[in-house]
């Protein structure tokens, strides 16, 4: 039995993550995308903390925020033609009421876990 090289992993390792996320409802399963007005285009902290969370699951997977874009985030909205946010389930979407910036190249575990800057600040100033 040979080992199949990295990038081969990484891909089979990425369709096994879409079909998992699909699966759990994190991102539409294969329906039309929804085409959300930029207004409605806010993501809930707990949404990406399952996201983040649903990455862990496979630790072949790349986890900085760049390469999650680019390898996950891309994989899902190519199969589709659409937006990521137009993948993602109502419930996690709404007008931002907050912006969080972080670096592209820092684990995104890091900003989504409790206790993080970004959901401490959403506890204290935005959340009811």
């Amino acid at each position: 039995m040979t080992r199949a090289d990295p990038e081969s992993r990484l891909k089979a390792d990425t369709g096994a993550w879409l079909q998992r996320v699909k699966a759990s409802g994190l991102i539409l399963p294969d329906q039309k995308p929804l085409k959300r007005s930029p207004v409605e285009c806010g993501i809930s902290i707990d949404y990406l903390a399952q996201l983040a969370e649903s990455i862990k699951e496979h630790p072949l997977l790349p986890t900085t925020t760049r390469l999650v874009v680019e390898n996950l985030i891309n994989a899902a909205t190519s199969e589709q033609g659409c937006r990521f946010i137009d993948l993602i389930p109502q419930e996690h979407v709404g007008p931002a009421t907050a912006v969080v910036c972080h670096c592209e190249c820092a684990q995104l575990e890091r900003h989504t876990h409790e206790g993080s800057h970004a959901e401490t600040h959403a506890r204290q100033h935005i959340l009811p």
